[in-house]
């Protein structure tokens, strides 16, 4: 092939390319979940990949060990959440920091507000800040026209909300009937979304979740790629979901004050 051949067949790749992502068509999107407890871990695992199409998710335990630069370079997002709060998440938030630094993408959802002063750097980079879980049924409020609200209709959730403090040039794209941000993006180097919503929520209670699993697609496309579907519906199904409610002993571990 020659030169002009080269060209041409580079610049036909990447119009496809280009056109797949603009038209809403995503390959596999490659997630890192770290979190603190077992149980709330292999359930956002199975109904997660349940109920999203093209997720392709790995769990991992802040607890037991610290994942490097390295290991969260990987993948294409990264979402931090507590429930008790892993044993060494300010090492896990510095480096976090630096995976956003160098272009990685964040996803910092409830209850990791509750403990913000122990997740080291990423704070300093995060769009949202004051604050910890209301603890009080919200439903679905104001929302922009964006793609990280596409297909979103109704949402109503007890483990949610309560963090106000908007920084770091953070912009809020929707909101919770009562007014607390539900999701507020930056990009300090790769992008980062705050989502005040805990992503085990459905096993713990039972509301309107019409909207939930299509805003958790939103929220890692959007970190991972820039865009989302336009697709009409939401939730993206994949089969029907699979909730299994914890027994009494496994429920969220923080009460009404922060720790």
């Amino acid at each position: 092939m020659g030169k002009v051949g080269i060209v041409l067949a580079i610049c036909a790749l990447f119009v496809v390319q280009s056109c797949d992502k603009t038209s809403g068509t995503f390959g596999t999107t490659k997630v890192l979940i770290i979190g603190d407890s077992e149980s709330n871990l292999t359930w956002i695992d199975t109904n997660f990949v349940q109920n999203i199409s093209g997720l392709e998710i790995t769990i991992w335990n802040g607890s037991l060990s610290v994942p490097t630069l390295e290991e969260l370079q990987m993948y294409d997002v990264v979402l931090l959440y507590q429930n008790g709060r892993p044993s060494q998440s300010d090492t896990i938030g510095n480096v976090a920091y630096h995976y956003v630094m160098q272009g990685g993408n964040v996803v910092m959802a409830t209850f990791i507000w509750q403990s913000r002063t122990v997740w080291g750097d990423i704070f300093s980079i995060a769009p949202l800040d004051t604050g910890s879980c209301a603890y009080v049924v919200d439903s679905l409020g104001v929302m922009t026209d964006h793609p990280l609200t596409r297909g979103l209709k109704s949402l109503t959730a007890y483990y949610r909300g309560g963090v106000t403090g908007v920084q770091n040039g953070g912009q809020t794209v929707a909101s919770w009937a009562g007014g607390d941000p539900l999701i507020v993006h930056n990009k300090p180097n790769g992008r980062i979304v705050a989502v005040t919503l805990f992503p085990a929520e459905p096993s713990y209670e039972n509301h309107d979740y019409t909207s939930f699993y299509r805003l958790w697609e939103n929220v890692f496309l959007y970190a991972a790629w820039g865009d989302t579907r336009s697709g009409k519906d939401s939730p993206i199904l994949a089969r029907p979901s699979v909730v299994k409610t914890p027994a009494k002993s496994e429920r969220p571990a923080f009460g009404t004050g922060e720790r």
